[in-house]
């Protein structure tokens, strides 16, 4: 059985930090129980915090209380999960400040935080159909089984490019160096009427282009789904021997966005986008 291809860890990230976004259940609960020792360190007049202090804490400091051994199972939980938030209390005040404990903060100071990646946007664009985000996102982390990390694995008999065969397969080259990608960009490029290297799509898409939001939306979710469609290929020529012909696949990627768009708008469009829009459902 072989490792995942991503790292549960890493899945566990905010998106904005190059990860899914899906909570970490492990730090979830102990930010859970952060809402008890809160309650403990901030003597909040609570039914609990008494019967705890007369119990088993009897006016000891939580910071320096050690349970004992014939406690119950939960308050040794609770009472480890303290340590963790040891570094986060000043004086019994939660970060230093009169905020009260909210979970959510707590979760947030228990995981360990990432550098912001500069693809978050086009990653998650709200027009991106979300398996081609997916893909998009497994690409910036190079984490598709491509022909140079099954070799790696062991389990591959070639590096060579399924799509071009004349160099080795590897994310950089799939996707952005292989004549049949840049044959892809090429005619999608010149069908919405812009010129940049796909490798500086996050870049252009914060400058903008004098193009209007809802334009950069749509030019971003067309090349993150031609990411997905790129990959489709590479793998309909690996498993069927099919070769999919560069127009039709950009004629493919136009037809999705658009409908996904049609499908999700609820706001009012300016006449020049729906212009520019109705001259692109004509591909």
């Amino acid at each position: 059985m072989r490792a995942p291809n991503v790292s549960w860890d890493k899945c566990c990230t905010p998106k904005s930090e190059g990860g899914l976004g899906i909570k970490n259940s492990k730090i979830w609960n102990k930010a859970l129980l952060g809402k008890y020792i809160w309650w403990r360190a901030s003597k909040t007049d609570h039914l609990w915090v008494k019967w705890i202090n007369h119990v088993y804490m009897k006016g000891t400091h939580w910071c320096n209380y050690d349970p004992p051994n014939d406690c119950s199972w939960t308050w040794k939980k609770i009472v480890h999960t303290m340590g963790s938030f040891k570094q986060a209390y000043t004086s019994d005040c939660w970060l230093a400040s009169d905020k009260p404990y909210t979970i959510a903060n707590g979760y947030q100071w228990l995981r360990q935080v990432h550098t912001l990646v500069p693809w978050r946007y086009v990653c998650w664009n709200p027009l991106n159909i979300p398996k081609c985000s997916f893909i998009f996102w497994a690409v910036q982390l190079q984490r598709l089984l491509t022909q140079d990390r099954m070799m790696h694995m062991g389990f591959g008999q070639s590096t060579l490019s399924y799509l071009c065969a004349t160099d080795d397969e590897n994310h950089s080259h799939l996707f952005y160096q292989c004549l049949f990608s840049q044959k892809c960009v090429e005619v999608l490029q010149n069908t919405l009427g812009v010129r940049f290297s796909p490798v500086s799509l996050s870049q252009w898409y914060s400058v903008g282009g004098g193009r209007s939001k809802l334009q950069r939306n749509v030019i971003c979710a067309c090349h993150v789904s031609l990411t997905y469609h790129i990959w489709k290929a590479r793998n309909k020529v690996r498993l069927e021997q099919f070769v999919a012909w560069p127009w039709k696949i950009s004629q493919l990627v136009i037809k999705d966005v658009l409908a996904r768009f049609w499908a999700r708008n609820r706001s009012i469009i300016t006449p020049r986008d729906r212009t520019w829009l109705l001259q692109l459902s004509k591909f």
